[in-house]
This record gives C-alpha cells, structure tokens and sequence, in this order.
C-alpha cells in the first residue's frame, strides 16, 4: 500500500489562496519542484491549472528548481530584480531561508499590509514558515 499526499490539491489550495489576496491581478513567480517527481509535477500543476482556470488576470513565472536552494534563489533574484511581482508560490518551505535572504537584498522583504510586500504562499508548514506567517511575512 501506498499512502500519499493530494499534491495536486495542495498546490490548487496555495493557488486559491495566491488569487484571494492578489484580488486576481498581479504576477507571480512559481518555484517548483523537481518536474520529474511526481509530488513537484503534481504541486505545479495543481497552481498551475487552478491559476488558468480561476484567475486569468495573473501572470504566472515558472522557474523549475529540481529542489535546489541555489536555483531557486538565483530564480527570485533574477524574476523579483526585472519584474514586477506581486507574490510567489513556492512548491516547499525548504527554500525560504534563501527566498528571505534574496528579498532582503532586493529591499523587499516587509511584512504583509506593508508597502512592498511580496505575497508569499508555500506548502509544506515547516517550522521556519510557520514563524514566518506568526511574524507577518509569509502568508
């Protein structure tokens, strides 16, 4: 028997909620997973296919990561430094050590309801994420 997560469901639920706050306008930088596994597929296309269907009006950046800290922060820093963008969906938690880093470079790094402020949905629920919702800055 195998017992596995709903990722598609996950990653439809990050995109719903992506959508509510960005009031269905924006840009967004999506940092998926490993495509060739079955859970950053599944997670990517659960936000993906949401976001097409329920909120045309936001542009979406998929940046692949293969799970990789360096390629995911190297995809904030390159998105976030020539576009406008208005929030990120991140197919793990494990990356927001770097996401945090790269938007405090970036002058970007404020918490929610504050000018500037990145909406940032993930999925995973770490520790270090769940501190960031308490703190403001992840949502």
């Amino acid at each position: 028997m195998t017992v596995r997560a709903d990722n598609v469901g996950m990653g439809a639920t990050g995109c719903e909620e992506m959508g509510r706050l960005l009031e269905g306008e924006g840009t967004v930088l999506e940092l998926q997973g490993d495509l060739s596994s079955s859970n950053g597929l599944d997670r990517s296309t659960g936000f993906s296919v949401c976001m097409a269907e329920k909120f045309p009006n936001i542009t979406v950046v998929q940046k692949p990561t293969d799970w990789a800290m360096d390629k995911a922060t190297d995809a904030v820093q390159t998105v976030v430094s020539t576009q406008d963008v208005n929030g990120i969906f991140t197919a793990s938690d494990y990356w927001l050590p770097g996401i945090q880093k790269t938007l405090t470079s970036l002058d970007r790094w404020v918490p929610a309801g504050e000018a500037g402020h990145i909406t940032l949905i993930g999925i995973d629920g770490w520790a270090e994420a769940l501190g960031l919702i308490r703190g403001g800055y992840q949502d």
